[in-house]
């Protein structure tokens, strides 16, 4: 029954659409919020939102979609007979590139550094402003669009189950 396999990719399509919104978000409204704040209140903020986050549902979120990809093979190959396969490899492999790898190789290495930096530190003022920020935004920017892409595939592969 392709029934499961629609509601599966659509699914899984809004919730590449949230995690989408999430890195948006912070491009183009939290990252240039706390870079405008004056002194470290913006690094201050930077490091707890990096403690809150790892018990966000927001995280919760984009670690689902990681499980996306196989289970929305099984439900296509059992189910759908195998129609949505281009499109479900393609958002897979957009979502755990763009997103996954590009998290754990650049922006959660970067929130690392700046959290265990002393915030009273010009040298952490410095790296703040002139790399941080800017390379932070720049790869999340790169999250953004792998995880619309990848919700754009997942929508289309239950568009073509239909």
């Amino acid at each position: 029954m392709s029934v499961l396999f629609v509601i599966g990719a659509a699914l899984a399509a809004i919730g590449c659409g949230v995690a989408a919104g999430f890195f948006m978000t912070f491009s183009d409204l939290i990252m240039p919020s706390l870079e405008a704040v004056e002194g470290r209140a913006g690094i201050e903020a930077m490091q707890m939102i990096n403690i809150k986050v790892n018990t966000s549902v927001s995280v919760s979120v984009l670690w689902a979609m990681v499980f996306a990809l196989p289970i929305l093979l099984v439900l296509d190959l059992l189910w759908a007979g195998g129609v949505g396969l281009p499109w479900i490899l393609s958002g897979g492999a957009l979502y755990l590139l763009g997103v996954l790898v590009v998290s754990f190789r650049v922006n959660v290495p970067m929130n690392n550094r700046l959290e265990a930096m002393d915030r009273q530190e010009e040298s952490t003022q410095a790296y703040w402003a002139t790399e941080f920020v800017p390379r932070w935004i720049r790869w999340n920017s790169v999250r953004t669009i792998a995880a619309t892409g990848a919700a754009i595939c997942y929508a289309i592969a239950a568009f073509v189950a239909v």
